[in-house]
């Protein structure tokens, strides 16, 4: 359990890759904290963009992991993580690198958590640019249900079932029993287990309603008109949905292990994975492959495959089409 004291420290772990100029961005915001930060980590997933010399030159007091390969946000945050908790600070911030907080992001966080019991995680509100802010998510059966800012009206925090990686502080006391995010899981959805795990050792997951974080759309972004309604979706590379789709399934199987869902819930898991696979058709581009990463995504997902999928030169970015029955067999 965690409450504020006088003298909680906070150690700060950012995860970056390849996004330079986002991420010192976001360094300068974490420097200039109302509340000081005792350290602040960059964990490296290999960037090959000159983020090195960006620290060695511009940031020389903070503490710089670069990683020999790209272990996905999952993996960076796990190790990240860990040096943190060695540190034995009493709070633990994660940030993603393209996220901008506030000047008074952390204070809020920690100003919602005081004098609270058993509080293993405290987030903020998301305000995505161009999108609808978000205050973490809860669970109807295996359906992930977003939660908007109305529900935040008049109240300094929101206790949720999740909150994302954005920018969230996690309590090191609560470490040695809950443990590290998945690295396993490489990218998406690492982030609704973990906290899954914190609820279920019978820690609250709260969101600070006046802790806020700004943090950028996926630049590139298509529009379509269907039956008279216009609508926008953000395209993300194909490759990336195989990850979605099986860790959808992955969330699910750790949901079923607790007991928190019956297994026919399994289908609400299919109806959603099929909708995302009708927006694919109807809005994106590269159909076929996505098509294929779901499926591929899908199957694995059921079966309890994890880690990176790679190419047989080592790439984590897979071409479907020419490595879709070697990466079958691995």
């Amino acid at each position: 359990m965690a409450s504020l004291g006088k003298l909680d420290s906070v150690v700060a772990v950012v995860v970056t890759y390849n996004r330079k100029n986002l991420l010192q961005r976001c360094l300068q915001a974490i420097l200039s904290q109302t509340r000081p930060i005792e350290e602040i980590i960059v964990v490296d997933n290999a960037s090959s963009d000159g983020t090195s010399e960006l620290i060695k030159s511009k940031f020389p007091e903070i503490t710089y992991i670069k990683l020999q390969e790209n272990v996905g946000g999952a993996g960076g945050f796990s190790v990240g993580l860990k040096i943190a908790y060695a540190r034995k600070p009493t709070w633990i911030w994660l940030l993603d690198d393209d996220c901008l907080p506030y000047q008074d992001t952390l204070e809020r966080m920690l100003e919602a958590a005081k004098g609270l019991d058993h509080i293993g995680i405290v987030g903020s509100v998301i305000e995505y640019e161009g999108g609808t802010p978000l205050l973490g998510w809860t669970f109807q059966g295996a359906k992930r249900i977003d939660l908007r800012p109305e529900l935040a009206q008049d109240k300094i925090y929101l206790e949720v079932a999740g909150t994302p990686f954005t920018s969230l502080l996690i309590a090191s006391s609560i470490v040695p029993v809950v443990g590290f995010p998945r690295a396993d899981l490489f990218i998406w959805n690492d982030d609704v287990e973990f906290c899954h795990r914190v609820r279920k050792a019978g820690y609250k997951i709260i969101v600070a309603t006046t802790s806020k974080v700004r943090h950028p759309l996926p630049r590139r972004a298509v529009c379509r008109t269907i039956f008279g309604i216009q609508r926008q979706k953000l395209i993300v590379p194909a490759w990336k949905v195989y990850y979605e789709a099986r860790n959808s399934f992955i969330v699910w199987k750790e949901m079923r292990r607790y007991k928190d869902v019956s297994f026919a819930s399994i289908i609400t898991v299919f109806i959603d994975q099929l909708k995302a696979a009708g927006n694919d058709v109807l809005y994106l581009d590269r159909k076929l492959e996505r098509a294929l990463w779901r499926i591929r995504g899908i199957f694995d997902g059921i079966r309890g495959k994890t880690g990176v999928l790679r190419s047989k030169n080592g790439k984590e970015q897979l071409d479907i089409f020419s490595h879709w029955w070697y990466s079958l067999s691995i």
